[in-house]
């Protein structure tokens, strides 16, 4: 597929507008490569599942992340309508997309700084209608046995699988760190009380990668860890999120969600930085 690529202070970025404008390679000066790669199939046509798609590189997840009911009453299919719809290149460095069960438009810029900075740059727009967007970044970070991965949080996490969650009786880092066997999985959410601003994965022997985010739609961030059951390989997820948790109908009912009156418009940015390990 047709693909464009960014680059400056060592940081190059490859994305792919035609499968939901997949950043499919983020390689920041020292040469890593972030993002899984998956294990060579063509990209899945819409619709598909997710997880039967190529599992790889970071997508965009919206209106929902699990298959969901709307308020105009059409269904979001699995991880959203926004992974798999082809976008369109609105500017050199701006793509957009207006979602299939949501009157939304929704658009991301990309910019680098010069010290090889990536910061994305979201705006979602409602139509003729008020709307509610479930937003989730889906970036399938690659990590190593003993990479740690480490949030802003200070309360205990909630470990959900499917419609449950249940509260952790330990902390954020015994949680996210705990020993685990290839083909283990695990979601994990912040409480929705905390406000997360950051999450790091520091890698054993390089440097580290820290996303951060600004913006008051931002409500909480997801950790999924999948120990090559899924994915091809040893993944995690950081994936700040304006809803709580992965269904758009339940953080609807909780009203822990972006809300747009019609016509109303909402932005924030995700900045990802290359960085030594150690505190946030």
């Amino acid at each position: 597929m047709p693909a464009a690529r960014y680059s400056a202070g060592g940081t190059a970025v490859v994305v792919v507008p035609a499968r939901g404008g997949k950043i499919s390679s983020l390689r920041m000066a020292d040469g890593w490569e972030w993002l899984a790669q998956g294990d060579g199939r063509a990209p899945a046509p819409a619709p598909a599942s997710f997880e039967s798609a190529e599992m790889c590189g970071w997508d965009e997840c919206a209106p929902t992340i699990e298959r969901s009911r709307t308020a105009r009453g059409t269904i979001a299919g699995d991880h959203g309508d926004a992974w798999c719809l082809p976008w369109q290149e609105v500017a050199s460095d701006r793509l957009a997309v207006t979602l299939a069960s949501v009157d939304v438009r929704f658009e991301r810029a990309i910019a680098i700084s010069a010290d090889g900075t990536v910061t994305l740059s979201y705006r979602v727009t409602a139509g003729s209608e008020p709307a509610a967007l479930l937003w989730a970044a889906h970036p399938l970070f690659r990590v190593g046995p003993r990479d740690r991965i480490v949030i802003d949080a200070q309360a205990p996490l909630w470990a959900v699988s499917g419609e449950q969650a249940r509260r952790e009786d330990r902390d954020p880092d015994a949680s996210l760190n705990a020993r685990r066997s290839r083909g283990d999985i695990a979601k994990f959410y912040t409480d929705p009380v905390e406000n997360p601003r950051w999450a790091r994965i520091d890698r054993h022997g390089g440097r580290g990668l820290r996303i951060s985010w600004r913006g008051s739609a931002i409500r909480t961030v997801g950790v999924w860890i999948d120990r090559a059951r899924i994915a091809t390989e040893n993944v995690v997820a950081l994936e700040p999120a304006t809803g709580w948790y992965d269904s758009l109908e339940r953080a609807v009912r909780r009203r822990v969600v972006l809300t747009l009156a019609t016509g109303e418009s909402q932005e924030w940015s995700v900045e990802i930085a290359s960085v030594p390990p150690g505190p946030g």
